[in-house]
């Protein structure tokens, strides 16, 4: 089972920092529902990095369709 992390594109309080805990959140909730990895699609090319540093590989395609961020539960 994948699950796909959404990214709010507007302005939190937390700033950048929320982005580490809505990886969080979404690999708990991953976990919870026994999914075996998490995709983020779209990703903001200036994020890469910081997904990278969250565990997620570094783009690739995801269903030969749209280009994703991968982790591995």
């Amino acid at each position: 089972m994948n699950l796909i992390e959404s990214i709010p594109v507007r302005p939190t309080p937390l700033g950048m920092s929320a982005l580490p805990i809505l990886s969080y959140a979404a690999a708990v909730f991953a976990d919870i529902i026994g999914a075996d990895e998490l995709w983020v699609l779209d990703p903001d090319p200036y994020l890469e990095k910081l997904y990278m540093n969250e565990g997620f590989s570094s783009r690739t395609i995801y269903h030969g369709k749209r280009v994703g961020q991968r982790r591995i539960l």
